[in-house]
């Protein structure tokens, strides 16, 4: 029986590109090498804290996670590194409200646009405790100091003010791989271990985060020093 020539042809390239296909979809599966997580920060602090420990817990959920720490300019050299990388979830930053709010308000001539360059991931944690403190400007009090009454328990109810840390991406990573390093995220910060170990050095973690929610708390973080940094004229460059 004698196949069309056209039928032959059709066949031998199904056979041909049969072996090809798994190693594509291999190449496309994210993560395929080790991610890139940019403290913008020199090594300690209150970001190392964070990092560090984050990074180790979501090699288990991605794979390998190298923290590099790239210090200077009050964050913006680290973040913008990030801001210009391939928006392809290999390099991610640790930033937050500092890094926000340092290059939205406070730089007259800003390396990058935080709003427009960077995606947010998730939340990772919030206040932090890193001296003797009379009170806290959060809402509540913290689960890890307790005993600290708020600014407006003691008679300042305007005093509130909450800053966060967390995970961003350049700006259009791919939407599905942004909920991936997200759901990592969650994991990672779920676990009693990982948020008894925030606690111990004084910082409460952020838990339930997505990238809009952090989107929404970044957002309101400029706005609630916009005013502030505007009367005062304020300029860190």
């Amino acid at each position: 029986m004698k196949l069309h020539r056209r039928r032959v042809l059709h066949l031998i390239a199904i056979a041909a590109a049969s072996p090809a296909m798994p190693r594509i979809a291999r190449a496309q599966a994210y993560p395929a090498r080790p991610i890139r997580l940019v403290i913008p920060f020199p090594p300690g602090g209150a970001f190392d804290t964070v990092g560090r420990p984050l990074a180790d817990k979501m090699k288990l959920l991605l794979g390998t996670v190298v923290v590099e720490n790239i210090g200077g300019g009050g964050s913006s050299i680290g973040a913008a590194a990030v801001a210009r990388a391939l928006p392809d979830g290999y390099t991610i930053l640790l930033g937050g409200t500092q890094t926000h709010v340092n290059e939205t308000l406070l730089k007259s001539r800003p390396l990058y646009d935080p709003i427009k360059d960077l995606d947010p991931v998730a939340g990772v944690a919030a206040n932090v405790l890193c001296m003797r403190v009379l009170a806290v400007t959060s809402p509540t009090r913290l689960s890890a100091a307790p005993e600290l009454p708020t600014a407006a328990e003691l008679g300042f109810p305007g005093m509130t003010v909450r800053g966060s840390i967390g995970l961003l991406a350049p700006a259009r990573t791919p939407g599905a791989v942004i909920e991936q390093i997200a759901q990592a995220t969650r994991k990672a910060i779920a676990e009693p271990v990982f948020q008894q170990m925030l606690s111990d050095a004084g910082i409460e973690a952020t838990l339930d985060s997505n990238p809009e929610k952090f989107r929404q708390s970044l957002a309101a973080d400029v706005a609630l020093w916009a005013p502030v940094v505007k009367a005062l004229g304020l300029k860190i460059d």
